[in-house]
């Protein structure tokens, strides 16, 4: 049975690395808790994501936490196997570790990584690890996917933080790469309460119940339907390979284009990194990349408050006040111009 792309399973793994490696033997040698049921992988340990595909559990059904930590070998034999008979079945490596770790992970077949994004938050570190990803040699097998926060990480920059932090951080995640996740609801209640003295939530789902309105809505939930609508409808933000960072000299504000390679299809993304102050200045649009002449005529269309302008020149003036919004998601349109 072939399950639509639709239905995704993520099969997340912690990287135990203190457990040390083993050289892999047989099937026998390894066990993965499922939850807080702990299943013996047997020489055909596939059948513990077989079994549960063939009964219909397509959503994300926990984390494998290998007791024996085996780095490659295992997880190489298990993807393949599975995807032999589920070819739709997505992987996510969860894994914050160091960069050799991440990147086998990503060669022995994880079709998603954790990365950095969660702990870049200044414009410089943001442009740096972005272009290592896209231009860097990990392009060829790390497919990164960014998360704001997890269940694990409560990062210091949102800790005991306003709700135009998280918006900023979201929009940053949903428009840089092309696949993003986030720790929900507490993430979309602003949750910041976090363990004194480290990066993990005070009253932490790994440790007791909770109970969420999930039919409670705000400002952030409103501006996650609005984002992943903008997602759905324009192709451009369907890649992390298209991205180009668009010049502006305040550095509070991070500017990036998004475009399909015909142009049919174009994005722009401005962000006020600062959650807690107006910022303004002229972003350069890349004349090159959309091959625009001497006489411009763009129109660009805010997807999420509807506002619309003309620009005419090769720069252009933005202002972000955080209380308001702290972005733009642009949609641009290129039209002739006989002035």
């Amino acid at each position: 049975m072939r399950f639509p792309i639709s239905l995704l399973l993520f099969i997340t793994v912690l990287v135990a690395i203190g457990f040390g490696a083993y050289r892999l033997h047989t099937m026998q040698d390894y066990q993965v808790a499922m939850g807080s049921q702990p299943v013996e992988i047997v020489h055909d340990g596939k059948t513990i994501v077989i079994d549960r595909l063939a009964h219909g559990e397509t959503r994300e059904w926990g984390r494998m936490e290998l007791r024996r930590y085996e780095r490659s070998m295992f997880w190489q034999w298990v993807i393949e196997e599975v995807n032999n008979e589920y070819p739709d079945i997505i992987f996510l490596a969860e894994a914050f570790t160091r960069p050799k770790i991440m990147a086998s992970l990503g060669k022995v077949g994880f079709t998603q990584s954790y990365t950095y994004f969660t702990w870049r938050v200044h414009k410089q570190e943001i442009v740096e690890y972005m272009n290592e990803l896209v231009y860097g040699q990990s392009r060829n097998y790390f497919r990164p996917n960014f998360w704001p926060n997890t269940p694990d990480i409560l990062p210091t920059h949102l800790q005991h933080q306003g709700e135009n932090i998280f918006i900023l951080r979201f929009a940053l995640a949903a428009t840089l790469s092309s696949n993003y996740g986030m720790y929900g609801p507490v993430y979309e209640f602003y949750d910041n309460t976090p363990m004194p003295g480290r990066e993990e939530y005070f009253d932490s789902e790994k440790y007791e119940v909770k109970r969420h309105d999930w039919k409670k809505t705000n400002r952030m939930t409103d501006i996650i339907t609005l984002i992943n609508q903008a997602r759905k409808d324009n192709a451009a933000l369907q890649s992390t390979w298209n991205i180009q960072f668009c010049h502006i000299e305040d550095p509070n504000i991070l500017a990036y284009l998004k475009a399909t390679d015909d142009l049919s299809n174009i994005i722009l993304v401005v962000v006020n990194l600062d959650p807690n102050a107006k910022h303004s200045g002229f972003v350069q649009l890349p004349k090159d990349r959309l091959k625009l002449g001497d006489h411009i005529n763009v129109k660009v269309r805010d997807l999420l408050t509807e506002e619309n302008y003309t620009w005419t020149q090769e720069w252009n003036y933005v202002e972000l006040d955080p209380f308001k919004l702290p972005f733009h998601l642009f949609k641009v349109e290129l039209h002739e111009s006989y002035m």
